[in-house]
Parts: C-alpha cells; sequence; structure tokens
C-alpha cells in the first residue's frame, strides 16, 4: 500500500497532487452497490445483469438529449430524495428502483465530497457460468 500511495503522489506547480486510478474507485462502486441492492431488496444481482459506475467517459458516449433526459428522470430526481447516512456523513446514499426487475440508478456521496452515480441491470453483457 505504502508503494502504490507514493508512486500516485507527484509534485506539480508547486503542490502535492494525487492520481486517482478511477477504474479501481469505480470497482468498489460497483461492489458496494450490490451490496447495497442485496440489502435494499433482499436479492442478488444476477450474473447475467451488471452494475456500472457512471463517470464522465460513460456519459461521453450519448448526446445532449439523452444526458439531458437522463438527468431529468433519474439524477433531479435522486437529488430530492432524503437519503440514508451511514457514520455521520462518512456515506450516505439514494436509491431509485424502476419497475423493471434488477434495473435502479443510484447516487452515492463519500466523505460528504465524493460523489458517484451507478446503475443496475444496465445491459446483459455478463453471461452466467455455463450458458
Amino acid at each position: 500500500m505504502r508503494a502504490a500511495f507514493l508512486s500516485g503522489l507527484a509534485l506539480r506547480e508547486g503542490r502535492f497532487s494525487f492520481n486517482v486510478e478511477t477504474k479501481r474507485l469505480h470497482n468498489v462502486v460497483e461492489r458496494t452497490v450490490q451490496c447495497l441492492y442485496l440489502h435494499e431488496t433482499g436479492k442478488r444481482i444476477p450474473e447475467t445483469h451488471r452494475v456500472i459506475a457512471i463517470g464522465e467517459d460513460f456519459l461521453k458516449q450519448f448526446g445532449p438529449e439523452q444526458i439531458r433526459k437522463f438527468r431529468e428522470d433519474f439524477v433531479n430526481p435522486l437529488a430530492e430524495l432524503d437519503p440514508t447516512i451511514i457514520g455521520e456523513d462518512a456515506f450516505a446514499y439514494a436509491v431509485i428502483h424502476t419497475s423493471r426487475d434488477f434495473v435502479s440508478v443510484w447516487a452515492l456521496l463519500f466523505y460528504g465530497s465524493v460523489p458517484f452515480l451507478a446503475l443496475t441491470g444496465v445491459g446483459h453483457s455478463r453471461t452466467a457460468p455455463g450458458r
């Protein structure tokens, strides 16, 4: 861990900065949502479905109208929900479960300042073992 931490530090313009591997963060968010989904619904997300953390890179594949609709349908309603808060603002989340099985949208906030969005049931690109 020390080596990873030190290798990520850099000095830029007289200030320390830290390089972050966003894929690793997204993996943590995705596993967290899998566990929260089980906690909230009592059901595991099946192998035929995915959980994805959404970042700007993901949204770049869509046009402005699709992004506007996503914000209108999910992001704005998520922001209006009372979140579940764990550990005095160490972690908070809100979720919208859709009418489709295993499809939901999650807003997560770590330490009051690190936000993520995640989707469950997005696509069916993983195949269950033995299929």
